[in-house]
């Protein structure tokens, strides 16, 4: 049976300078177990009620979730309660073998960073929402490992080239 999942950080909260236009990341690790398939993490938050928050860019670092080096079969997905693959789909090679995933850069397989989103960035939120991994393929042979990354926002207002780490 699938288990919901919240991120090792996850009830960290969130900076919020509502309007000024700064932006902010929010760091998330998962201290991930053997996965099987419709498992979901609630990575972060996305307190998107009063003052809508934009998301901007997304990073994943993805360790080996499956082990079986013939014939691995991991696959997963980045999205919210909406759409769960919103914004990524893993790729061959992130979760199968490590890798990284940059939401709005191209990545190549020889760098092992692997890019391309579902859903154009920037993303409006005006509902408080989740940044949610789900696990849509299970391994052939489960891995524990871990999923740790960063989520680029800013509230309604011009985006500035400032970024801060929480």
């Amino acid at each position: 049976m699938a288990t919901a999942y919240v991120a090792d950080n996850y009830s960290v909260p969130m900076f919020n300078i509502a309007r000024v236009g700064v932006v902010l990341r929010r760091e998330f690790i998962w201290t991930v177990p053997a996965l099987i398939v419709n498992d979901t993490c609630k990575l972060c938050k996305i307190p998107g009620l009063g003052t809508p928050l934009i998301v901007s860019n997304i990073f994943l670092d993805v360790t080996d979730l499956d082990s079986d080096g013939a014939t691995p079969a991991f696959a997963g997905s980045l999205g919210d309660e909406d759409t769960a693959g919103r914004f990524m789909a893993i790729q061959t090679g992130v979760g199968q073998a490590a890798g990284k995933f940059v939401g709005t850069g191209s990545g190549t397989a020889a760098t092992g960073v692997q890019g391309g989103l579902l859903t154009a960035l920037p993303v409006q939120y005006n509902a408080n929402k989740n940044l949610i991994f789900k696990c849509t393929t299970a391994p052939s042979t489960g891995a524990t490992g871990t999923i740790k990354g960063w989520m680029d926002y800013h509230y309604v207002g011009a985006a500035s080239p400032i970024a801060l780490s929480v």
